[in-house]
């Protein structure tokens, strides 16, 4: 993917994810946000993995553990959603 396309992929997921919060507002755990935003993404084609096991490996190939990502958008993107109920300085 060259670096326009993958700009156009990432705003869409980006404005998929502001118009999911925009609807659900504040509040909800980030499971429900996360959902929603798997949702949002499948209703316009993209190919989304939820809670998906990522192996994490060294240089050298041997294995440093398990990352679980919250989406994975068409095998490209790891999307990463943190919900808190305020924000502190």
């Amino acid at each position: 993917m060259n670096e326009t396309a993958a700009r156009q992929f990432t705003d869409i997921v980006r404005q998929t994810a502001f118009e999911a919060h925009t609807f659900l507002r504040h509040g909800h755990y980030e499971r429900v946000y996360e959902n929603s935003l798997r949702n949002r993404l499948r209703k316009k084609d993209l190919v989304v993995e939820q809670q998906l096991p990522i192996e994490v490996r060294d240089d050298d190939g041997s294995v440093l553990g398990d990352f679980i990502a919250d989406l994975v958008v068409n095998g490209e993107l790891i999307v990463e959603l943190k919900a808190v109920r305020a924000l502190v300085d």
